[in-house]
């Protein structure tokens, strides 16, 4: 009974181990952007996420980063993904859209004390927006 206990036990703290280790991948500089994730939007449906908008700050470069990532494991083979940054208070923006089988972008621009937001969207699932992110 001690074994089988002590097995479940190996199991059970294996599984929490790699949970833990995989929920922070994606914070920090990931999908070539540089920096901390500053938020994440979901786009979701029935609810299921087919795949998440990603905004990042790079404090050394002074510049804001999106990403648009599909949910592959839901949405297989490739699909039209958008993703576009815009500095509200210069106007500049960047976009990437075409048919990828993984995400779009990365797009950045400069953001330094000023307003930036970004917006994102996959082929048949639909579009979302971040907040306005000033600084």
């Amino acid at each position: 009974m001690r074994r089988k206990l002590g097995a479940v036990a190996t199991v059970l703290a294996t599984a929490a181990t790699a949970v833990i280790v995989g929920t922070g991948t994606a914070h920090a500089g990931a999908y070539g952007c540089p920096g901390n994730q500053i938020e994440a939007v979901n786009v979701n449906s029935g609810g299921k996420t087919y795949g998440t908008l990603r905004l990042y700050w790079d404090s050394s470069s002074g510049k804001n980063c999106a990403v648009m990532v599909k949910n592959n494991s839901l949405i297989p083979g490739t699909r039209y993904i958008y993703v576009q940054v815009q500095n509200i208070s210069t106007g500049e923006q960047h976009r990437d859209g075409q048919d990828y089988s993984w995400y779009a972008g990365p797009v950045d621009v400069p953001g330094r004390g000023d307003c930036v937001w970004a917006s994102g969207s996959i082929e048949g699932y639909g579009g979302v927006a971040t907040h306005d992110h000033c600084g």
